[in-house]
């Protein structure tokens, strides 16, 4: 999206490159992506960078208001449920935009938002073997208001481990092995030593958590939670621990945010700059909008389930739940992304930590999906080629 860069980095571009870009990866990391990785980063002009910063501390600066940061446990819904220890507010935050061609140039526009971690292991490492093997310029960056990969795995070890034993911390997760972010679970392990623990290998004594390595029996302290609340509903396994018992742990990022920040806040910020009008589906009035205008979400789904992106009068009016989902006005991705086998679209998500005693949270790196098919989750578009997981740089 800088002309000049993106003409010299497709036209230098090889195809062995790819290759070492993406064996250097593996190497860093000792696990494939089992999804695509795309052929290139994108480069955000400076006035773009500066938007993106400009709507997250908007973002923030709304979310952080106490009546609002109390106002979203009302997101806690049938068939959800609180669970046990302190939600002071979200340690993790991402804010996720699409980047659309207007006729004042390119600008980003909010899709969602969620409380909860993201790759922030694998996007460094990520942006470590671009930077490296596929020709980003000096002086490009990932990261945001001073961060560089140092300081931001040091803020990262902070907010997860802090000072309890490093054992005694984990990476929570169902059946982490046949996860697609489990590149980033060892990716987090090679990075700050962080075991992951499946909720299957999880034992509990009364309100004590521990798990076992090589014969050990290991207490848990603090929990680094990824475990997605939606497939623990699906699931009819049993398990030793399933977020309903009172345990004497603390949370690294409180499983409650996954739901209180989330679509569930969005139509309280769609009078913002950037973000679109939104409403609960509950609370629209049948024929008062052109619904070829709009998107249907459910409000607790991931990686696109559930998304209906030509919803109908009859498709809102059958909503079993209509308190659950979301009519969100539609935001055209634009053809912004020049590459060798034709134009693509993208959705940069800026990935936020909130360190406790911070007034507001802090953008502190990004994740970026590139796409040329109507969807744009990296299990999408899997035949095509430059498109797939990627990073934004931006200059220092």
């Amino acid at each position: 999206m800088i002309p000049e860069i993106r003409e010299a980095y497709n036209r230098n571009f090889t195809a062995q490159q790819y290759q070492d870009f993406q064996d250097q990866l593996f190497r860093a990391i000792g696990e494939h992506a089992t999804f695509r990785l795309s052929e290139t980063p994108i480069f955000l002009p400076d006035s773009l960078a500066q938007e993106l910063l400009d709507s997250c501390n908007r973002i923030s600066k709304i979310i952080a208001e106490p009546e609002v940061l109390a106002s979203t446990a009302s997101a806690i819904r049938d068939p959800y449920w609180s669970i046990t220890g302190d939600p002071e507010k979200p340690i993790f935050l991402q804010y996720d935009f699409a980047l659309c061609q207007t006729e004042e140039g390119i600008r980003p526009w909010l899709i969602e938002l969620q409380g909860f971690p993201s790759l922030y292991f694998f996007q460094a490492d990520l942006a470590r073997s671009f930077r490296q093997n596929l020709g980003v310029p000096e002086g490009f960056s990932s990261f945001f208001n001073g961060f560089d990969e140092s300081r931001y795995v040091e803020l990262l070890r902070e907010v997860i481990i802090g000072d309890h034993e490093a054992e005694s911390v984990i990476l929570l997760e169902i059946e982490p092995d046949k996860q697609n972010t489990r590149i980033d679970f060892r990716a987090t392990k090679n990075i700050i030593q962080l075991e992951t623990v499946g909720l299957e290998e999880l034992e509990r004594d009364g309100r004590k958590l521990f798990y076992r390595r090589e014969g050990r029996i290991i207490p848990v302290t603090r929990i680094y939670n990824r475990v997605i609340l939606d497939e623990l509903l699906q699931r009819s396994d049993k398990y030793a621990y399933t977020f309903t018992e009172d345990v004497d742990v603390e949370w690294a990022g409180h499983p409650d945010w996954f739901l209180r920040i989330s679509k569930h806040t969005l139509p309280a910020i769609g009078h913002l700059p950037n973000v679109p009008v939104t409403t609960f589906a509950n609370e629209y009035v049948a024929g008062s909008w052109d619904l070829s205008q709009y998107v249907l979400k459910p409000l607790y789904s991931f990686s696109g389930a559930g998304v209906n992106i030509h919803p109908t009068e009859a498709d809102v009016a059958a909503l079993e739940r209509p308190q659950n989902w979301i009519l969100q006005r539609k935001v055209a991705y634009g053809p912004i992304l020049q590459t060798p086998t034709g134009t693509a679209k993208c959705e940069v998500r800026m990935m936020l930590i909130w360190r406790p005693g911070d007034e507001l949270p802090t953008v502190v790196n990004n994740l970026v999906r590139i796409t040329k098919g109507e969807m744009t989750g990296v299990k999408y578009n899997k035949d095509a080629t430059w498109v797939g997981a990627s990073v934004a740089m931006h200059r220092l």
